[in-house]
C-alpha cells in the first residue's frame, strides 16, 4: 500500500513567532517540513539551530533558491521579521508562493511603509530617515516634538524610545554614538515618526490605547481572525501583551478592521497572516505598523481562546502550500489572555523572583511562564522580548483578567536592580 507523498515547505527560519515545535505539530497532515537558516552570527538576537538545518548564508537569492529545489522544496514562508524579505527573494527566483518582494519591502522597511500608506491616502504620518546622528534634534523640530526614535528595520520595539525635547534629541545621539564604539561598531538605521498620541477611553481603564487585527489575505480577499486587545505599554514602547476579545466597542473595532485592509491593500500583501497594529487616537484608529507575518504568541493564544480548535500556525502553512486558509476561528464565551512581565526601565537585572508555583493558588492564571532567571542580566533596549516571563490565563470577563494578574505579580514577589 503506498502513501502518498507530503510536499516539502521550506521554512526561513530565525527569531520569530513560531516555534519549530510548533511549526511540526502544525505539519503533520500537511507538508513536511524542511528548516532553513541564514546564519549571521554577528547579527544581534541570531538564534540558535541544529546543525541539521539548510545553512544558505552567503548565497545570493538565485542560488538559495536553487539549493532549496534540490531538496526537492516546493513552497516556502517564514514566521521571522528578519527573514520576511530574504524569503521573498528566494521565492521569486524559485517561483514559489509568497509576498512579492516589494510588498515584502514595505512590510520590513518602516520608511517605505509610511510612505507608501501615505501615498495611497490611507494614513499620513510624518517620518524622516535619519541617516546622521547630529541630525536628530533639527529633525525633531521639523516633524514636530514629541517624536518616536525607532530603528527602520526593527521589531518588537528594540531600541524605540520617545523625544520630547531638542535636549533629550541631542543625549539620545550622544548616546548612541558611544554605542557605536563600543558596541555596535556601526551606524544602525533610524527613522523618525511623528508620536500617535493614544486616547485611553477607547478600551477602558487597564487596557492599552491600541490594539491588532488578525488577518487572513488570500489574493484579493481579506477576512479577519480577531482583533485583539492590549494591555497599556511600558516604558518607553514595550508591550505588555495581549487579550481576546478586546475591551473597546463594536463600531471601533469594524472601523479598525476596515484601516486594516486599506493598508493591507496598499502595501500589496496578497498572502499569508497579517498583523496590523493600530493606535486609538481621538480623532480616530491610526496605523503604528503592518506586518506580513503572524505575531507572536497568537497562535497559544487562539488555541485557548478556542478550545483547542484553531492552529493559526496552520493556517498559515496551508497558504503557503497553495490551499485554503479554512473558516475563521469561533471565541469562546470568555475572556483569554497572554500577560508579558516587563521590567520596569530602570532595572539592569532581575533580583529575585518566586517560583512558578507562586501563582498556582489563583483560581483563573493557568500558568507563569518564567523567560529568565534570577540573577540574569535585563535591558529595556531589547524591547518587547525582554519580559522576565509570561502569565497565561483565562477569566469570565476583563475586570477579572485585571484582577488575577494584579494578584498574580505580587506573589511572584519581583525584585530588581
Amino acid at each position: 500500500m503506498s502513501t502518498q507523498r507530503k510536499p516539502r515547505l521550506g521554512i526561513l527560519y530565525d527569531g520569530g513567532s513560531a516555534s519549530p515545535v510548533d511549526i511540526y505539530k502544525a505539519s503533520r497532515k500537511l507538508c513536511e517540513p524542511v528548516f532553513v537558516v541564514d546564519r549571521d552570527p554577528a547579527a544581534p538576537g541570531t538564534v540558535t539551530v541544529p546543525d541539521d538545518f539548510l545553512d544558505i548564508a552567503d548565497a545570493d537569492p538565485a542560488s538559495a533558491a536553487q539549493a532549496l529545489r534540490d531538496l526537492g522544496i516546493e513552497h516556502i514562508i517564514t514566521f521571522s521579521d528578519r527573514q520576511l524579505v530574504r524569503t521573498a527573494q528566494i521565492a521569486a527566483e524559485a517561483g514559489f508562493r509568497f509576498l512579492s518582494v516589494a510588498a515584502a519591502t514595505a512590510c520590513r522597511d518602516k520608511l517605505v511603509q509610511r510612505r507608501t500608506l501615505a501615498e495611497a491616502a490611507v494614513d499620513a504620518v510624518s517620518s524622516r530617515a535619519l541617516d546622521d546622528l547630529a541630525e536628530l534634534p533639527s529633525l525633531a523640530k521639523d516633524i514636530g516634538l514629541p517624536v518616536v526614535v525607532k530603528p527602520r528595520q526593527g521589531a518588537g520595539s528594540v531600541d524605540t524610545v520617545r523625544i520630547d525635547t531638542v535636549a533629550q534629541a541631542e543625549q539620545w545621539s550622544a548616546e548612541q554614538a558611544d554605542r557605536i564604539k563600543t558596541v555596535h561598531g556601526a551606524f544602525d538605521e533610524f527613522v523618525v515618526e511623528e508620536l500617535l498620541e493614544g486616547d485611553s477611553t477607547y478600551a477602558g481603564p487597564g487596557f492599552g490605547d491600541f490594539l491588532s487585527v488578525e488577518s487572513v489575505v488570500e489574493g484579493t480577499g481579506i477576512r479577519h481572525l480577531c482583533v485583539t486587545g492590549k494591555f497599556p505599554l511600558t516604558p518607553p514602547f514595550r508591550e505588555c501583551g495581549l487579550l481576546v476579545p478586546s475591551t473597546v466597542s463594536a463600531d471601533t473595532e469594524q472601523q479598525c478592521r476596515e484601516l486594516a485592509e486599506a493598508a493591507i491593500q496598499a502595501l500589496g500583501i496578497d498572502l499569508g497572516i497579517v498583523h496590523t497594529e493600530l493606535k486609538l487616537t481621538a480623532t480616530g484608529p491610526r496605523v503604528i505598523e503592518v506586518n506580513g507575518r503572524p505575531p507572536g504568541y497568537m497562535t497559544e493564544l487562539l488555541r485557548r481562546a478556542t478550545g483547542g480548535q484553531y492552529d493559526m500556525t496552520a493556517t498559515a502553512l496551508r497558504m503557503a502550500l497553495g490551499l485554503p486558509a479554512g473558516e475563521m476561528p469561533t471565541l469562546l464565551d470568555q475572556v483569554t489572555y497572554v500577560y508579558f512581565v516587563q521590567p520596569p526601565q530602570y532595572a539592569t537585572r532581575l533580583a529575585s523572583i518566586a517560583g512558578p508555583d507562586a501563582v498556582a493558588p489563583i483560581p483563573n492564571v493557568r500558568r507563569y511562564q518564567p523567560y529568565v532567571q534570577a540573577g540574569s542580566p535585563i535591558d529595556w533596549r531589547w524591547g518587547t522580548s525582554g519580559h522576565v516571563g509570561l502569565l497565561l490565563g483565562e477569566a469570565a470577563d476583563h475586570q477579572a483578567v485585571l484582577t488575577d494578574i494584579e494578584s498574580a505579580l505580587q506573589a511572584l514577589e519581583i525584585t530588581y536592580e
